[in-house]
């Protein structure tokens, strides 16, 4: 059985945190929001940037995705997330760097035009 972080919480005696008045999505912002600030202040992590890059992607921020998708090209080669940083350029408009990242993805991946 899979469950939420809200379920979990619930199974904690905590009277700090209110669980009728939390939502998934306000665990899932502030989540989202620690792991920025820990990454602003300098701490690579493939980790935090795909969960960085992957997070802004989905909820439409493409700029914010295509910042922490660029720094996590700056320490991986995983050609997975190539597409989803290249559509990040391209939904901001900068087609230039969309097509480079897609040039280098084929290159990567053995892929001939």
């Amino acid at each position: 059985m899979k469950n939420t972080i809200k379920e979990l919480l619930k199974t904690y005696d905590n009277p700090i945190i209110d669980v009728s008045k939390v939502s998934e999505k306000h665990i899932y912002v502030n989540l989202i929001k620690t792991y920025e600030r820990i990454a602003e202040k300098g701490y690579k992590s493939i980790e935090i940037f795909q969960k960085l890059g992957n997070a802004y992607f989905f909820d439409g921020d493409y700029v914010k995705a295509a910042k922490w998708n660029g720094e996590l090209f700056k320490n991986t080669i995983d050609t997975e997330y190539y597409e989803r940083f290249a559509y990040s350029f391209a939904a901001i408009r900068e087609k230039d760097k969309a097509e480079e990242i897609i040039t280098k993805r084929d290159q990567l991946s053995g892929i001939n035009k």
